[in-house]
């Protein structure tokens, strides 16, 4: 491994006696984890853990935070990915080939090992509202939001209140059928997995207040015809049969959960995911404290309205700019009951979660429902959240598109099986990653882990000078510039990596 995680001893000893010449106070290892301070125009942060040293440094937008320790050769090969992630965001000095903002992280056994970001969270030409992206910068994290979805779930069906495998409509309140299946049931397993047969018909899963979320499953509504999958040329698309990757199911999901619980999907979200990890962020902007507003990254792209790319023109804000305001999630005064539209708290990708947040993530992913003293979820709850719930047949026809990128998706997160160059995170790597990717309003972004070694990576991209599909061939789970990032990061855990890659925009 390059990654150095320092040697297995528990020596007390201090840190001004490793940086006395940095002026940082007395601390036995083992009394605190974190020491700050400044120094001119730096912000350094310094961690010890047993005889690890982590030190980072906030300068001119750019945050790094590397492990470092008695292997040189470590060192090395982070400061190179480093160097190499910079250049990515920087475009490698070509404004119409950059990014808005990087974060990236990787974990070793569980534990961060590697974090850094680049760019900028807030871009101010001008200079007043100019902000760094840094570790703790909420992002709206697009479908990665799904997973927090599943695992709140999960921990009511531990308690008995929910059911995987039954019909929903039992959960709702009202009927939910697919007309040309009326003898199958629609499943929470199903809405998890996009199996349901229900499809988005365009951006018709955003579904604002005062409409209820049942309205858009009546004949009457405008998109009805097309909110169901229906049999072509002999291939059964009913549920639980067909797989096509659907938000509304989140939407569905979200309902269900305020119906059981009597409580909003973004109070519940707080309550029972938010909370407990102390996390910063939720799935409701206009809840949010002060700090957090003032910490949100906008999400950027060089295009127009009509979808036109402009790569050396400006960064054109597609979500949380602040200077626009913040938009509430119901209006003043609405008199919302909850399970009535879950959807309108945009369950499919609404999440803001920091760098920090996303790292919270994947140690969940991989402590088996715990992370530190928290227990989110039982073992065994974690082992069905990762049960696979469709497998790509090929005799069947069994989803439309994705041309052999995608084979196996979870109750929640989907799997990368590293059957085939398409279906990997890092060419030649034949490992299975659970977790998900994200993208949305210039978004980028993947929470990937791999239980078996602790492994896993992080990346979020928030906003790109050029077209990102650009050369996108749709031969691999990858698009250009994620593949490229996952290459970095790759040679910190000692997996090959892609030269190129490319992955379709679905998700």
């Amino acid at each position: 491994m390059h990654l150095n995680r320092g040697p297995d001893d528990r020596k007390d000893f201090f840190l001004q006696n490793q940086f006395t010449h940095l002026g940082v106070p007395s601390c036995p290892s083992w009394i605190i984890s974190w020491a700050f301070f400044r120094t001119g125009d730096h912000a350094i942060v310094i961690c010890m853990r047993k005889s690890l040293i982590a030190v980072s440094v906030l300068m001119g937008g750019f945050v790094i935070f590397g492990c470092t320790g008695g292997d040189r050769s470590g060192l090395k090969v982070e400061d190179e990915a480093r160097a190499a992630l910079q250049d990515l965001t920087t475009g490698g000095g070509d404004s119409a080939r950059s990014l808005a903002g990087l974060s990236v992280a990787v974990l070793h056994q569980g534990e961060v090992q590697f974090e850094a970001t680049f760019g900028r969270a807030s871009i101010d030409p001008v200079g007043e509202n100019d902000r760094a992206l840094t570790p703790d910068s909420l992002m709206r994290v697009a479908s990665i939001s799904k997973m927090l979805s599943a695992i709140v779930v999960m921990q009511l069906v531990e308690e008995g209140r929910l059911d995987l495998d039954s019909d929903v409509s039992g959960f709702l309140g009202w009927e939910l059928r697919n007309q040309h299946y009326p003898d199958r049931v629609v499943t929470l397993r199903q809405l998890l997995s996009h199996t349901s047969s229900i499809r988005d018909a365009g951006e018709s899963y955003i579904i604002r207040y005062p409409r209820a979320l049942a309205e858009v499953f009546e004949p009457a509504d405008p998109d009805f015809g097309d909110r169901f999958q229906v049999d072509e040329e002999g291939v059964d698309r009913g549920p639980g049969a067909f797989f096509e990757y659907a938000n509304l199911n989140y939407g569905v999901v979200a309902t269900i959960l305020e119906t059981v619980t009597g409580l909003r999907f973004d109070q519940l979200m707080q309550q029972r995911f938010f909370g407990p990890l102390g996390l910063p962020g939720g799935f409701n902007v206009a809840a949010f404290s002060q700090p957090e507003q003032s910490g949100l990254a906008t999400l950027y792209r060089r295009r127009d309205q009509e979808e036109i790319w402009h790569p050396e023109g400006p960064w054109v804000a597609q979500v949380d700019d602040l200077s626009e305001g913040i938009a509430a999630a119901l209006p003043d005064g609405a008199d919302y009951r909850p399970g009535t539209n879950g959807a309108q708290f945009s369950p499919q990708g609404g999440a803001r979660l920091s760098l920090r947040g996303l790292e919270t993530l994947a140690k969940l992913l991989l402590g088996d429902g715990r992370v530190g003293d928290v227990r989110l979820l039982a073992p065994e709850s974690m082992t069905e959240l990762r049960r696979p719930a469709w497998i790509y047949d090929a005799d069947a026809a069994n989803i439309e598109g994705y041309d052999g990128t995608l084979h196996i998706y979870a109750t929640g997160p989907r799997i990368i099986t590293g059957t085939t160059e398409g279906d990997r995170l890092f060419a030649g790597d034949t490992r299975r990653w659970i977790g998900h990717f994200g993208e949305a309003y210039g978004l980028l972004a993947g929470v990937w882990v791999h239980p078996e070694s602790g492994d896993g990576v992080v990346f979020a991209v928030t906003g790109t000078a050029f077209d990102p599909y650009a050369l996108d061939d749709g031969r691999s789970a990858l698009v250009p510039i994620e593949a490229k990032i996952l290459e970095q990061l790759g040679k910190l855990l000692d997996v090959p990596t892609y030269p190129t890659a490319t992955r379709s925009a679905t998700e």
